[in-house]
């Protein structure tokens, strides 16, 4: 078995070093230090950004659509990209993600890529696969892209078409995969595991594909959120949990977001990442839809430093939430009413 350490530094280097930004690795170092020289320092680390809500599929679990708006809400332009860009970087930030949605059926995507200074930055796309072509993956290299996100919910095709919900979906994600190969695009893979496939053959070829490809796969564990709302039959019980530890063990290119954190393990939600849906709310997590505050109406600091004053972002939980723990689940559902526009506001808990 190779050892974890190796992996992680591995990794690291592959994806979180880009040589070929000077400027980026220069800001990069810095972090490290200030987080070495003073203790009390919680830098940004990164931002995502939802750029649309529209898509091209039907996908069993998605999260997003309980957050799209039905009015004339204004939406965030290529210059308001920028702006936040400008003052999460103040605040230590050296990542930002592009999502949707599928972001590709946004017309300015590019815009708002190249709007949030590429050169000094480490840059994602994320991308369901299905309109991606080698045109659009050289765009995203000459924007400053440095990898790609494909979710993959089964390696088993007619599994993954079905939980997308419309056929073909597999053959086309994997041609964007082997479009990335050939012209040395990186990429990870994101895959979300329930109580209903983690155990499955077809979670399983996922992961071997990434550990033939040298490539880590991102696992989301499934949440009662978006059209899985209040469905907590597809959360983890205590014997997928090891079982999915077990796999950790024996395939160590499978990662989670709770693994990354500048200071420590655990979820960095609203602590060292944001999420940014396109009308400018900003969330902790995107499943855990409360607005912290909009960037159309005060700085993205003041946002901040408010979410890192609720007592449940105050911490690095050693959990996901949303995912795993059933007490803030049951809080988290208490602020609701079936007339809830999502995001709700943050004064309608009592965080």
């Amino acid at each position: 078995m190779i050892n974890r350490k190796i992996i992680k530094l591995y990794l690291m280097f592959k994806y979180g070093f880009i040589w070929k930004k000077p400027a980026y690795l220069k800001r990069l170092i810095a972090i490290y230090i200030k987080i070495g020289i003073k203790k009390d320092f919680m830098p940004v680390r990164g931002v995502d950004f939802a750029l649309n809500y529209t898509c091209n599929l039907r996908c069993e679990h998605c999260f997003d659509q309980t957050l799209i708006k039905s009015d004339n809400s204004k939406t965030m332009l290529p210059n308001d990209y920028k702006r936040v860009a400008e003052e999460a970087m103040k605040l230590g930030c050296t990542y930002f993600g592009f999502q949707g949605g599928e972001l590709f059926l946004r017309k300015d995507y590019l815009d708002a890529i190249k709007s949030v200074y590429p050169d000094q930055n480490r840059i994602t796309v994320t991308s369901n696969g299905l309109v991606v072509d080698e045109e659009k993956i050289k765009n995203l290299k000459n924007a400053g892209v440095d990898y790609m996100i494909f979710s993959i919910d089964s390696g088993i095709a007619e599994e993954h078409d079905k939980f997308r919900g419309v056929k073909g979906t597999f053959d086309k994600v994997m041609n964007a995969v082997r479009l990335c190969k050939k012209l040395d695009m990186k990429f990870t893979i994101n895959t979300t595991i329930s109580h209903h496939n983690v155990k499955t053959k077809g979670f399983k070829k996922i992961v071997e594909f990434a550990e033939k490809n040298k490539v880590f796969v991102n696992t989301l564990f499934a949440s009662p959120a978006g059209n899985w709302e209040k469905n907590t039959d597809v959360i983890l019980n205590e014997d997928d949990k090891r079982y999915y530890a077990k796999m950790r063990k024996k395939y160590p290119f499978m990662v989670r977001d709770l693994d990354a954190s500048f200071k420590g393990w655990g979820c960095p939600a609203a602590k060292e990442v944001f999420y940014i849906t396109p009308y400018g709310d900003i969330l902790g997590c995107p499943f855990i839809q409360v607005s912290l505050g909009n960037i159309f109406n005060e700085s993205f600091e003041v946002i901040k430093n408010r979410a890192r004053k609720i007592k449940h972002f105050s911490y690095f939980p050693d959990k996901c939430l949303m995912a795993e723990d059933k007490n803030f689940v049951n809080e988290y559902f208490s602020f609701f009413d079936e007339k809830d526009q999502l995001p709700i506001p943050l004064r309608k808990t009592n965080w």
